[in-house]
């Protein structure tokens, strides 16, 4: 940085993590990584000319996610999932308890690239769940709502 001094406030908002790289280079708005994170500016103009600059790297493969809903707390449904997980490796789960529903109050999500193996948790999950499965949701195209 070549300019006037920076006051305490403005280095604290200057702070990144040891490792942080530099992934796109206008001076002006620059766009960081650190690890799994990328760190944007936040004005939604900057954002997207930034991300712009970048979305070819989140390119992925297709996934597909199947939700299951549940009647109980986070807490009760450790064992369960722990097991589901365990048998299913290559697979991810999620887990989001929803506190506003009334007919449900943990989402939880079997996300995975193709659909057997995607049913294959779901199953086991709702099996392993037993009668506090509400209802489940199969495989469909995994999308950022998480609603």
């Amino acid at each position: 940085y070549y300019g006037a001094p920076l006051s305490d406030e403005q280095r604290c908002l200057a702070m990144v993590p040891e490792g942080t790289e530099l992934v796109f280079g206008d001076p002006r708005w620059p766009v960081m990584r650190y690890r799994n994170l990328h760190i944007l500016p936040g004005v939604p103009s900057l954002f997207r000319k930034c991300f712009d600059s970048i979305k070819e790297q989140f390119a992925t493969s297709r996934r597909l996610v199947a939700r299951v809903y549940v009647g109980c707390d986070e807490t009760e449904l450790a064992a369960a999932l722990s097991t589901t997980v365990e048998s299913h490796p290559a697979l991810k789960f999620g887990s989001y308890p929803r506190w506003e529903e009334t007919d449900y109050r943990v989402m939880l999500t079997v996300e995975g690239p193709d659909e057997a193996s995607v049913a294959a948790g779901l199953a086991t999950l709702c099996s392993a769940l037993g009668d506090r499965v509400v209802r489940s949701e199969g495989p469909r195209a995994a999308t950022a709502d998480l609603s």
